[in-house]
């Protein structure tokens, strides 16, 4: 069983609006020196956090899960410690039941030994349920694991090869409930395998990767209940340098979603930079389009979720220089043929080598938004500069963590910010006075507006906010507006700042 935690917990924003909570936070377990989210899914009562988190005393990394309520509150954690380092996967590894528990392959592994690998089952508060050896070798690891129709699972990963040269290479494997393996398949053209997306025919399409002319290429398979290969796909374009997981979603139309990334012959060598994409294949293997979503360094996408509406969620990110934070994290909505509806850009961190990637791990959630998590790493100039949080960022339909972000005519979104808004007097009948102070040497690209929204996101009030280069200043007259809950967007030419509720009496 995991030993119950008391986790710092860092809210910058919480809101609730037509019944639908958002909020974004960063949180770490006290003991730990950095961590990163890896699953998050939508509870009775809340959300269900899994995450990997470093222990200030060992050194080791080990697994983690936190229970938090509608409003990001933690009620709940659970550590998962070892003598040895714990590794679940990257993207999205972990699986749910039919009946609420959860699945997670986990490898044991430390300098010297041979690595093991364990399934772990959990209940749905989080805790271990069960844990069960499935096998101790020179060499393998685990990237993501999936529940098959049987009730059997599927593990995503490397293992060590059974003749010599004894090499790790890619491999998947079938194992009961109780790691008894069943049958596994070894690719040794690839390196590993990344996830694993089941289908509705009982095949599987499977992300993993090559290296190819030095560099990595994402690879695509499809394979049958039995892990026979029906066909073999690489995406990237020239020498992909960091290709993506193959993470996959299933078109109303029967055809397949990829994200992605995609490098022209003319952009090799061009200091990493290429596009993130979406990919659309076909059942049969065959690649129907490729859309380009924007060009960057290391720009790529790893993950995607459908809507009940027919639409797609995906988060990207790129390394944005000379811009701060150097990562941030990028929403994309699309729709059913996979066409972009909008976008919008968070981060949790700015400043110079901070880095936000909420795209690890997702789940639509059953308010019409979604939920993500990853990691939120301070600055250079951080309270702990370059530590690393679990980031969870829950947005409501619209893309939106301020309800009536999409009314504002902005798609990038600082919430660094938020905690310096000070809104006086709340409530308030006749004005109301707003300061955001800006951190040394901050850069407002644009003058500043102010934009109040009423609870249904009509826009009711808009002024010009003084700035100088340490604050903003301004005030709003609410005199003439009806008593009741609004919505303030604080943004410059091209972001937005902060914002938060007033109360009108």
């Amino acid at each position: 069983m995991g030993r119950n935690l008391t986790w710092s917990l860092l809210v910058f924003w919480s809101a609730t609006c037509a019944g639908q909570n958002t909020f974004s936070i960063a949180h770490i377990d006290p003991s730990a020196s950095s961590a990163s989210g890896r699953s998050v899914f939508e509870t009775e009562d809340g959300y269900l956090i899994f995450s990997a988190q470093n222990d200030l005393i060992t050194g080791l990394t080990w697994l983690y899960t936190a229970k938090i309520d509608a409003l990001g509150q933690v009620i709940g954690t659970h550590a998962f410690g070892s003598s040895r380092y714990l590794d679940s996967g990257v993207t999205d590894c972990i699986t749910k039941n039919p009946d609420g528990s959860y699945t997670a392959a986990v490898s044991h592994f430390i300098s010297g030994q041979p690595d093991s690998l364990y399934l772990y089952h959990f209940d749905p508060e989080g805790d271990t349920i069960s844990r069960h050896l499935i096998g101790i070798e020179a060499a393998l690891g685990v990237r993501d694991c999936v529940r098959t129709e049987d009730g059997n699972y599927l593990i995503a990963g490397w293992c060590t090869r059974i003749v010599e040269p004894l090499e790790e290479c890619a491999c998947i494997r079938k194992v009961s409930p109780m790691g008894i393996e069943l049958w596994r398949r070894l690719n040794v053209e690839h390196l590993a395998f990344y996830t694993i997306n089941a289908l509705p025919d009982g095949s599987f399409l499977i992300g993993g990767h090559r290296y190819n002319q030095g560099v990595n290429e994402t690879v695509i398979l499809k394979v049958d209940s039995a892990g026979g290969t029906i066909w073999t796909r690489y995406i990237g374009g020239y020498s992909s340098y960091t290709g993506g997981s193959g993470h996959s979603a299933l078109m109303a139309d029967g055809n397949y979603l990829i994200p992605g990334t995609w490098l022209p012959a003319d952009s090799a060598g061009v200091d990493e930079h290429g596009f993130a994409a979406l990919y659309c294949f076909s059942p049969g293997g065959d690649p129907l389009w490729r859309k380009d979503l924007f060009y960057g360094r290391m720009a790529g996408a790893t993950l995607i979720r459908s809507r009940p509406d027919g639409g797609f969620v995906f988060p990207t990110g790129y390394y944005q220089v000379p811009r701060d934070p150097d990562w941030a994290t990028t929403v994309w909505h699309a729709d059913a043929q996979g066409d972009t509806l909008f976008h919008r850009k968070y981060w949790y961190y700015g400043g110079y080598g901070a880095e936000n990637a909420a795209s690890y791990g997702m789940d639509i959630t059953s308010d019409g938004g979604t939920i993500f998590t990853g990691v939120a790493r301070q600055g250079q100039i951080g309270e702990f500069p370059y530590r690393r949080y679990v980031w969870v960022l829950k947005l409501d339909e619209h893309g939106c963590l301020t309800p009536g972000c999409h009314t504002v005519g902005v798609q990038e979104l600082e919430l660094a910010l938020q905690s310096a808004l000070e809104i006086a007097p709340n409530p308030a009948s006749e004005r109301v006075q707003m300061r955001l102070a800006l951190p040394e040497g901050y850069r407002l690209e644009g003058p500043v507006e102010a934009r109040l929204l009423d609870a249904k996101g009509k826009e009711v009030l808009r002024e010009q906010v003084a700035t100088t280069t340490t604050e903003l200043r301004g005030q709003l007259d609410v005199r003439g507006l009806p008593s009741g809950l609004y919505y303030l967007h604080l943004r410059d030419g091209v972001k937005w700042l902060a914002g938060g509720k007033i109360i009108v009496e």
